[in-house]
Formats: C-alpha cells, sequence, structure tokens
C-alpha cells in the first residue's frame, strides 16, 4: 500500500507527523513576536526555490516550513500584534479547522456529500430565523422545506 496515502499500515507513522505538525503550530501561535523576519521583496528570489524535480521526504518538507516559512509568517496570536480581533488562537476554532480536513465534507450536494451537514446548516439557519424572529417549519423533511435562500440585490443606476 502507497505509505502518502492514510491506511493501517502507516497510521503510527501518520500520527507522529500530525503531533509535529500541531507541536509545530501551536508553538507558532505561542511565539512572542508577530514575525520573526520581514519579507525583503529585493531579495525574495534567492529564498524561491527551483521547481522540483523529484518530491521531498515529509521531514525534509517540515524543515523548510519551519526554515524558510514561518519566520515571515504574521503571528496574528501575538500579544504584540494590534489589529484583527480574530487571531485565530482559538483551541475549538483550531481543532474544529484540524477535523474539518479530516471529514472531508461539502455542502455541494445534501444526497451523498455531507447529509449531516446540510442538515446542521438547516439548524444554524433556523437559530439565525429563531433570532431574528421569523417563524421556522417544524417538519423538515428535506433541503426544500427551509423556506428561502439567501439572495442579494443588484444596484441598478
Amino acid at each position: 500500500m502507497n505509505k502518502e496515502i492514510l491506511n493501517n499500515e502507516n497510521k503510527e507513522s501518520a500520527e507522529k507527523l500530525f503531533e509535529q505538525i500541531i507541536k509545530l503550530g501551536v508553538n507558532f501561535k505561542l511565539e512572542d513576536e508577530v514575525a520573526k523576519q520581514k519579507v525583503d521583496f529585493s531579495k525574495i528570489q534567492r529564498e524561491l526555490c527551483d521547481l522540483p524535480i523529484k518530491g521531498e521526504n515529509m521531514e525534509e518538507i517540515l524543515k523548510i516550513i519551519e526554515n524558510k516559512i514561518l519566520p515571515y509568517c504574521t503571528n496574528f496570536s501575538s500579544t504584540k500584534f494590534m489589529g484583527f480581533p480574530d487571531t485565530g488562537n482559538s483551541v475549538a476554532g483550531i481543532a474544529g479547522a484540524v477535523l474539518t480536513d479530516f471529514l472531508q465534507q461539502n455542502l455541494i450536494n445534501s444526497s451523498f456529500c455531507a447529509p449531516i451537514g446540510t442538515y446542521l446548516e438547516i439548524a444554524v439557519i433556523q437559530w439565525l430565523r429563531s433570532i431574528v424572529g421569523y417563524k421556522n417549519n417544524p417538519n423538515i423533511k428535506d433541503i426544500w422545506d427551509v423556506g428561502g435562500i439567501i439572495t442579494y440585490r443588484r444596484n441598478r443606476k
């Protein structure tokens, strides 16, 4: 079986890799500085690499990320950063983002892509409808029973 594809034979090594990545991300978020280095556009070409001819192993890729990418990343979670209130340091938010990639669900088709996701979305729509005072259909059997769609108004001159 292919070692790059998650399977029972590489489960333990995959878990170790995921743990390394999570540690890398957590350590980045907890750094004091907003960014370790500023991008110098006159010198960035030297930092960029040529198109790879062959692939790198994951250990090398993690070293590249840690040494050549992360130092230039803006850490909105730094206590020295004043800007966006959404710093991406919510433990629940990060956990949800990681789990989202594992589940790979989308709302493109409620019959097979993510039927539960569609019904969770319906629940949130109903919560929002309740908040603004709209009545909800208590008898939803499919997406057509939700009651409306989001539309936009085009400004015409």
